[in-house]
């Protein structure tokens, strides 16, 4: 009988330290997976983070979406209203640091009430480097102003669209 009880004894010692160790490694387990999850990066993982943002700016220097940032403006010198047709002559202006092509200006019409009767458009496909000006004609054809009744035209407002950036050659 003292044998059975030494054993028994050992037997729930045994149990007792196993539900001890798979509790250990439970708590253990779940602090692992939370501290994995709650972002914190190997030392590989910075490094390619680093890598990552060294190709991200190389990257922006190629491409450029067009914004104010690009100090593109444009002047009109001259507005023509009359015989069918709507006509703006003017100057687009780079005062950026970067060029630009295929600018696309467009003018909105509105009549003596203010309200929106037209819009025309110009592709200017030139390349505009850094401090230069380019000359525009912007033009609503008669075949389009016809539809139009121009001798309600009261204003016009004038902004640039889009452009495309112009890669500098890295050659």
């Amino acid at each position: 009988m003292e044998v059975l009880k030494q054993l028994a004894i050992k037997l729930f010692g045994g149990f007792v330290l196993g539900i001890g160790f798979i509790a250990a490694a439970g708590i253990f387990g779940s602090y692992a997976i939370s501290h994995i999850a709650s972002g914190v990066t190997s030392e590989k993982e910075i490094i390619s983070n680093k890598s990552i943002k060294k190709t991200r700016k190389k990257y922006e220097s190629l491409f450029r979406k067009y914004d104010e940032t690009a100090k593109l403006s444009v002047q009109v010198k001259t507005e023509e209203v009359g015989n069918g047709s709507f006509k703006l002559l003017g100057e687009l202006k780079n005062s950026g640091m970067h060029s630009w092509s295929g600018v696309k200006l467009q003018a909105d019409l509105y009549n003596n009430s203010g309200q929106f009767i037209e819009q025309c458009e110009k592709y200017i496909s030139n390349s505009i480097d850094p401090g230069k000006t380019v000359n525009f004609k912007l033009v609503c054809s008669s075949r389009k102003c016809s539809k139009l009744n121009l001798n309600d035209y009261n204003s016009y407002k004038l902004n640039i669209s889009n452009a495309r950036y112009v890669r500098k050659n890295t050659n």
